[in-house]
């Protein structure tokens, strides 16, 4: 019975010797974070490919091939200069220049129009002593609303020329009130002397004052549709 036993304990002890797995840099290790919308990419020291997800190369426009341990950045500043990122020019040369450049460093940020218009949002960051993490973000939604807003005040702003009328905004809650130009030009005064209610208020003829006042207070406790005062 103990020659079995024995026997039981070297068989055990031969069969759990455990299997060398590849160190943790060289597997692609954040495939949980695949279905983020911003895609990222850890390089380490030496500037080669530690870690990703598939939205990195999905956002930066990278081939896949590249999305494996070792890589060197330069592989994917060289996808970006031969597309035009970076403007004419030779693509060896303009890859050294981006490398050599604060741009392509930790700490920093840009946006860079890609492909048909895409915006896209690049950020640089240190990590774990002197590894790279490179984020990129897709922000073409908000920069195309920001300019179909601008572009909305600037037809607003042309209608109010062309009826010679102006118009004024009142945040009471927050007491704070925006005049247009043309209401300003349209009294006397200059553009950006009126920025408050104050300074509307101080301007109005003490005869006329009281009806103002009671004009507006009505307003507020709903006693009439519209706010109408004549005053000087």
């Amino acid at each position: 019975m103990e020659e079995k036993r024995s026997g039981s304990r070297a068989a055990g002890s031969k069969n759990s010797v455990p299997k060398r797995r590849p160190p943790r840099a060289a597997r692609r290790s954040v495939a949980p974070l695949d279905a983020l919308p911003v895609g990222f990419a850890q390089f380490g020291s030496d500037r080669r490919l530690v870690a990703w997800n598939a939205a990195f190369a999905t956002l930066g426009g990278y081939p896949r091939k590249l999305l494996k341990a070792g890589t060197p950045l330069e592989q994917f500043v060289g996808v970006e200069a031969a597309r035009g990122d970076f403007g004419a020019g030779k693509v060896d040369a303009l890859v050294r220049k981006r490398m050599a450049s604060r741009v392509q460093r930790a700490g920093t940020s840009e946006e860079r129009i890609v492909g048909k218009g895409r915006v896209l949002r690049i950020t640089r960051r240190s990590v774990a002593g002197r590894n790279l993490l490179i984020c990129l973000e897709d922000v073409t939604p908000a920069r195309r609303a920001e300019a179909r807003l601008h572009e909305a005040e600037e037809r607003h702003e042309l209608s109010m020329r062309s009826i010679n009328e102006g118009t004024y905004d009142w945040d009471l809650a927050n007491d704070r009130i925006y005049y247009s130009d043309r209401v300003q030009i349209s009294v006397g005064l200059s553009p950006g002397d009126i920025s408050t209610p104050k300074d509307w208020r101080d301007r109005i003829h003490p005869d006329d004052l009281p009806r103002y006042d009671a004009a507006f207070r009505a307003h507020l406790k709903g006693e009439t549709e519209r706010f109408e005062c004549d005053y000087r």
